[in-house]
């Protein structure tokens, strides 16, 4: 399920990974439906293959029908490099303010996804607070201390590059 974050330019969506809960060509036309531009990806490939192998496919095929960078996190962790991080949420900003659509999934599409998108809304300029409950009006968000002390760090210095 796409699950849209109201923004004044582009779109941001948060899903779980695409084709392992729905089916692969549920997902297509749900990417074509929401204009998406580009998947932040937030699972490694070998994650990917194991619960999504249409997913894994498309992207070694290169037949997504928008673009992806992948950025892997564990799961139930958060970033190892803050500032390489925050330099491909930078990308993602930049596209959501020329208008793009950008869709977040990582496996369950709740704590990696969650993180990286209140991560993502810091860096767009939000206080961490409306941040938070935009994500968790979305029905995302950290799962583990661990992500929370990320994000909570990351507030301190989001434009950190």
């Amino acid at each position: 399920m796409f699950r849209q974050i109201a923004l004044v330019t582009g779109g941001l969506y948060l899903h779980s990974m695409p084709g392992r809960f729905e089916s692969w060509q549920e997902f297509q036309n749900n990417c074509a439906k929401y204009n998406i531009d580009r998947i932040l990806c937030l699972t490694s490939m070998l994650e990917i293959a194991a619960k999504s192998p249409e997913y894994a496919s498309a992207i070694e095929l290169q037949k997504l029908s928008c673009g992806i960078d992948i950025y892997p996190i564990q799961d139930f962790s958060s970033p190892e490099d803050q500032q390489h991080f925050s330099s491909t949420l930078q990308l993602c900003a930049e596209r959501l303010q020329r208008g793009e659509s950008l869709l977040i999934p990582c496996a369950a599409g709740i704590g990696r996804t969650g993180s990286s998108a209140i991560c993502l809304l810091l860096k767009l300029g939000y206080p961490l607070a409306e941040a938070s409950d935009m994500v968790t009006a979305a029905g995302s968000g950290p799962e583990t201390s661990g992500q929370k002390s990320f994000i909570a760090s990351y507030a301190q210095r989001p434009n950190a590059e």
